[in-house]
């Protein structure tokens, strides 16, 4: 999962890089433009941060519940019951 999100944030870090490297050679209107849509990638790649920490938390609390029923015998039953 990790890998997944690493990705994106790849992906996305290139494309914010791309459009700061022409703001920069752009006339104002279109520079101030294209950084206020570098800035946006920026605040998504925090928010893609957060989203993965998100998805740890419930993985890892879902594996704590699968665990917790294994410990006491109830797995089985967990299945049966879909």
């Amino acid at each position: 999962m990790h890998e997944h999100f690493k990705l994106l944030k790849d992906s996305l870090s290139v494309t914010k890089k791309s459009i700061e490297t022409v703001a920069n050679e752009s006339d104002s209107d279109k520079g101030l433009l294209l950084t206020s849509c570098a800035d946006t990638l920026h605040a998504n790649l925090i928010f893609i941060d957060a989203l993965e920490v998100k998805a740890q938390i419930c993985l890892a609390e879902r594996n704590a519940l699968l665990t917790f029923i294994n410990n006491k015998g109830l797995l089985e039953e967990f299945y049966d019951k879909k």
